[in-house]
């Protein structure tokens, strides 16, 4: 449920954690990395990842977004990415007049707040355990939720 994600994400952030401030997400900016996962929280309410043509952006490890995020340019992300709002993926007009396409390329999971996913460019988002399980390290460890694990059961009646 919604109550149980918004749980998660008080949770993960009583963790180690980097505060993004800006609204933008620029080229060359990481958010992580593979030998060191990071949580990243974006605390604006509406951020923007839009690096221009010819860049970039890319992190491992979990990614919050407070509000909604929207993907215009190239993104590699390994890990873990929750959206409180909408996620949006596609095209769009750069200030310096440059057209970016959105070309997401995320190795984990993507859980967003309203379910509503608009994808105008080319999205890639393939559940990996192995991806997760990076993510899990971040934050100091213990980072993703666990699957259960029965050890023993009696029945009641």
């Amino acid at each position: 449920s919604l109550g149980d994600l918004y749980q998660i994400i008080d949770d993960l952030l009583t963790k180690p954690h980097v505060d993004w401030t800006s609204n933008r997400i620029n080229a060359g900016d990481v958010l992580g990395t593979i030998d060191s996962p990071q949580i990243t929280y974006l605390t604006q309410s509406d951020v923007t990842l839009q690096p221009g043509a010819n860049g970039h952006a890319s992190g491992a490890g979990i990614i919050i977004a407070d509000g909604s995020l929207t993907i215009n340019g190239t993104f590699d992300f390994v890990g873990w990415i929750i959206v409180r709002g909408s996620t949006s993926i596609g095209t769009a007009t750069s200030p310096d007049g440059t057209t970016t396409s959105g070309n997401a390329n995320i190795l984990g999971s993507l859980w967003t707040g309203d379910f509503n996913i608009k994808v105008g460019g080319n999205a890639n988002i393939l559940y990996s355990s192995a991806a997760m399980q990076l993510a899990g390290g971040a934050g100091g460890g213990g980072a993703v939720p666990a699957p259960m694990i029965v050890t023993s059961w009696q029945e009641v009646y």
